[in-house]
């Protein structure tokens, strides 16, 4: 599939997109709080509190990790390129816009945000370079961890996922050093696949996360500005 044929695939995909998990569904809850509790953490020892700090949420979708980041910074606003998962999306401030064309001016959030988009898009580089653009100090990437087996079948064989196997296997490493800012903190995290996963699984994935018994499906990643 030619890259613009694949982006156009993406877009049509996900405006036509009606029915999806809230955001406080169980599972959406067991899928994010890891990964908030991670940037809070990491916060912590940079000596920033979230409180008093802005975040933008690029690639919002419905609201998965943007209800809970919400709940945490002193303000959030999500953007979204699919008007019909936008507005399924809880969250207070929200805008439809690409990821690699930000309708904001240069710094205007302490922190960039984003989760599982770039093998969505069609430049992925583009966009972590709008989010140093719109970042005063930090970006935070939250993606698929290309060194899981599962996280690189389900690649191959779901359409919509199809991205995954375009992204070189550091790729985080890779894309942040490229656009010049540091990585100060990283980390493989998650067993739990919010569309997938069932409530009754939850109590054995946070286990065998826990007790490292299979690799993470996502990797997160803080870089400075």
């Amino acid at each position: 599939m030619e890259t613009n044929d694949f982006f156009k695939d993406q877009k049509n995909f996900w405006e036509n997109t009606k029915k999806r998990r809230m955001p406080n569904h169980p599972v959406i809850k067991a899928f994010a709080e890891p990964k908030i509790n991670f940037i809070l953490s990491e916060l912590e020892k940079l000596n920033e509190k979230p409180k008093n700090l802005t975040i933008i949420d690029i690639g919002c979708g419905n609201g998965f990790l943007s209800y809970y980041l919400e709940r945490e910074f002193k303000d959030i606003m999500c953007v979204d390129f699919a008007k019909a998962i936008l507005d399924l999306n809880p969250c207070r401030n929200k805008i439809q816009a690409t990821a690699e064309n930000l309708p904001f001016p240069d710094k205007s959030f302490d922190v960039a945000f984003s989760s599982n988009i770039l093998h969505h898009l069609q430049d992925p580089i583009l966009a972590i370079k709008e989010m140093k653009r719109v970042a005063k100090k930090y970006i935070i990437i939250s993606d698929v961890n290309r060194k899981n087996f599962i996280m690189n079948t389900y690649g191959l064989i779901k359409k919509k996922e199809r991205g995954i196997t375009r992204l070189p296997r550091n790729y985080l490493d890779l894309y942040l050093k490229e656009i010049n800012v540091k990585i100060i903190a990283k980390t493989d995290i998650g067993l739990i696949l919010p569309n997938i996963t069932k409530k009754s699984m939850i109590p054995l994935l946070r286990f065998l996360e826990k007790n490292k018994a299979l690799t993470p499906f996502y990797s997160m990643v803080i870089a400075k500005v």
